[in-house]
């Protein structure tokens, strides 16, 4: 061996040992600078590459390992890795392409048959793939992750009881293996299995004392029970493993709110450890979408910025079976491209149930219509006190006799006085949380339902998965979720004439337009206790201010707001929201509005979370949506406490809520087209005295008399639509 041999050899190893101790930036540094030296050595490029992967780069990880398979053919490890992260990109058929050949040149490969299993799962075929999965455990029976994927494949084939067996095969043969039972916690984690899990993390806690990943998915398991002990958890986790991205990116979310119940925040704290995930680069795409909401509610978009593009994290997550995370991706929705990319997103979601459906079909009644009542099931984790519940009341509330309305619920929490209303008033109510999606579709399939409505998507415990067995003649979208979720099966996506996209393309699915607003309020809505109407919330300068969600502002939104309180003299801004109780949040806000010429002594904050914000609601003169995810309930609530709102109309279903909901209170003037058109609607209200007091005096009796107060109006023309659909299916 060469000196340059030993040396290249050398720095290898030294990377290799900080990859097993999970310090990937330092080991990423230390073959970053090797390559420099040793340009032509293949084993340096794979680990880059193997590197770079785990930091949450796929492009330039694609990169570095088709130049490590490139300079030596004969390493099968490269192009294996290579394959690997097509798959965390979404480009599934290049990668189970690469992975067929890999197979047929070395059929005893375990890594080859493995990832040829892993894509195959990808793309839908569950069964084949936990085909391929098995030959790899039994040509190697030691590979956690290829175990893992075995049991990933055997839940989309037979549901999570069988998965939960092929984990404790596993674990039985190889008990003393600790990243086994670390993705064993991860998948009943996943699989809502929490007293297996419980169990596997005091029996693991023994076996494997001080693991982080323990503490960690402790920690993960107790935010919603024990919030104090989760945070110990978390920060026990931290330090055992510094270099792990996870519990930072974990105790930011529990800080933040973003996630479990703590009941204060601490803000400061969240972006201390949200900023110490993004130095270590940011974990895989579950863990960036959860980093961005954080930073997010914390208005860090320099951090955000440092983590990537959306494309690729989509994609990611999609391939990481977590399409659940990609309703965050939608205010970085802004272009026609972008639009188009998050579809495709969808689609790619969807498409592996849809191959799961064709593979296990359901049994379906025959239909012995007559003059039998149609019936409407609605499927849903949220008809509850939720936006979801409020607006799906007058349903219940003002019921049509050729309707019977069966209640398939996925919420796994106890009634609350509004679900136990609705379950009251429904013809049927079926309790299927944690089901198998098949499961629920053969229930919705065995109870004849003509029309189903999937009020969820992607969201919490919603399923919009059931779909693909198509359990009803006729499938529709409607409330809780702003865009298509990319099943074939959907028929059609309810929307009225304000918020229908300018490109049905855009939607992914047929708009069924309603002749009137999409979305009416029963009595749920008006009695949660808004106070009286104020006039005139200040007697000087105007308060333009916010309610919504902070995962909804983009830096062009908050430029926006800002010019106009710099444009305004004498106007403020006030934020209603639960981060403003963090000095972090409002130093972000305040060297934001600065950027734009506004001082601090401008802003305002009131840090009210839940309901009671409404309370403070009246404090704020006129309202200012977010763009390009606009307000809907959030809106609506604005309205009923007296505050105008001006919206930004784009192009899209989720760019035109806002200004559906306007448009349903008669009050198209506060709909800009353009930025200079929001600026100029929002300053003129604000410089208009008299007109803004008269204005704020009669909005919620506007509301009242206008159609989304008029609740029995829209339960009838609402179900005079799904009569004509089903009479005239298209």
């Amino acid at each position: 061996m060469t000196d340059l041999d030993a040396s290249a050899a050398a720095a290898l190893e030294a990377a290799r040992a900080l990859y097993a101790g999970r310090d990937y930036v330092r080991a990423l540094g230390r073959t970053r600078a090797a390559i420099e030296a040793f340009p032509e050595d293949a084993a340096l490029w794979n680990i880059h590459g193997v590197l770079l992967r785990q930091l949450g780069r796929p492009t330039e990880a694609l990169a570095a390992l088709d130049r490590a398979a490139d300079l030596a053919p004969d390493l099968p490890a490269a192009r294996v890795n290579a394959a690997n992260v097509l798959l965390d990109l979404g480009r599934v058929a290049e990668a189970a392409a690469r992975f067929a050949e890999l197979a047929r040149h070395n059929p005893h490969s375990a890594a080859a048959r493995a990832g040829h299993g892993r894509a195959l799962l990808a793309l839908g075929q569950a069964n084949q793939a936990a085909v391929e999965l098995r030959v790899a455990t039994q040509l190697d029976p030691t590979v956690a992750g290829v175990w893992l994927r075995l049991a990933e494949a055997t839940a989309a084939a037979g549901g999570a009881e069988a998965a939960l067996a092929v984990l404790d095969e596993a674990l039985h043969l190889q008990p003393d293996n600790a990243d086994l039972a670390e993705g064993a916690a991860a998948l009943m984690l996943r699989f809502g299995a929490a007293d297996r899990l419980q169990r596997h993390l005091a029996a693991a806690e023994q076996r494997h004392e001080h693991a982080a990943w323990v503490q960690a998915y402790w920690g993960e398991m107790l935010v919603e029970r024990d919030p104090a002990e989760a945070e110990r958890r978390l920060r026990r986790a931290g330090e055992l493993a510094p270099n792990d991205v996870g519990p930072p990116i974990a105790l930011a979310a529990l800080l933040s709110g973003a996630r479990g119940k703590r009941p204060e925040l601490d803000l400061a704290g969240a972006q201390a450890q949200a900023r110490r995930a993004v130095a270590l680069g940011g974990g895989d795409a579950a863990r960036l979408r959860r980093l961005r909401e954080v930073l997010g509610r914390l208005w860090d978009f320099e951090a955000i910025a440092q983590l990537g593009r959306g494309a690729e994290i989509g994609r990611a997550l999609v391939a990481a079976g977590q399409p659940q995370l990609l309703l965050a991706q939608l205010p970085w929705a802004q272009t026609p491209e972008d639009r188009r990319e998050l579809l495709a997103q969808h689609r790619l979601a969807a498409a592996p149930f849809e191959e799961l459906a064709q593979q296990q079909p359901i049994r379906r009644r025959a239909s012995v219509r007559g003059g039998a009542p149609i019936r409407l099931g609605l499927l849903s984790a949220d008809l509850r006190m939720h936006p979801v519940g409020l607006f799906a009341e007058p349903l219940f509330e003002h019921p049509d006799r050729r309707f019977e309305l069966h209640i398939y619920d996925l919420d796994p929490l106890p009634p609350d006085p509004l679900k136990a209303r609705f379950a009251e008033r429904a013809h049927a109510v079926r309790a299927l949380a944690g089901r198998p999606p098949s499961d629920i579709a053969q229930a919705i399939a065995g109870d004849g339902i003509d029309i189903l409505l999937d009020l969820g998507g992607w969201t919490g415990a919603n399923r919009p998965e059931v779909l693909a067995w198509r359990p009803a003649p006729l499938q529709l979208s409607w409330l809780g979720y702003p865009l298509a979720t990319g099943f074939a099966a959907v028929d059609g996506f309810i929307c009225d004439a304000a918020n229908a996209p300018e490109n049905p393309e855009d939607l992914g699915v047929r708009p069924l337009v309603l002749p009137r607003s999409w979305v009416a309020f029963g009595r749920a809505f008006a009695e949660r206790g808004a106070p009286p109407v104020q006039p005139r919330a200040s007697r000087e300068g105007v308060v333009f201010g916010t309610t919504s969600g902070a995962y909804k502002y983009t830096p062009a939104a908050l430029r926006a707001w800002a010019a106009i309180v710099r444009e305004t003299p004498g106007s403020q801004f006030l934020f209603i929201r639960p981060e403003a109780a963090s000095s972090i949040f409002r130093s972000n806000v305040a060297r934001l509005f600065a950027e734009q010429g506004v001082d601090e002594s401008r802003l305002r904050f009131e840090a009210v979370s839940g309901p009671a914000y409404l309370q403070r609601l009246g404090e704020i003169d006129i309202c200012l949506d977010t763009f390009p995810l606009t307000g809907g309930t959030t809106t609506l609530d604005a309205l009923w406490c007296g505050v105008p709102v001006v919206t930004l109309r784009g192009k899209a279903f989720h760019e035109r809520i806002g200004a559906s909901i306007l448009a349903g209170a008669g009050l198209e003037a506060l709909i800009a087209d353009s930025l200079p058109d929001f600026a100029a609607k929002a300053r003129d209200l604000a410089l208009d005295a008299t007109g803004l007091a008269r204005l704020r005096g009669g909005l919620r009796e506007r509301l009242r008399v206008g159609p989304l107060g008029d609740a029995p109006g829209f339960a009838q023309v609402f179900y005079d639509a799904m009569a004509r659909e089903m009479a005239h299916p298209r």
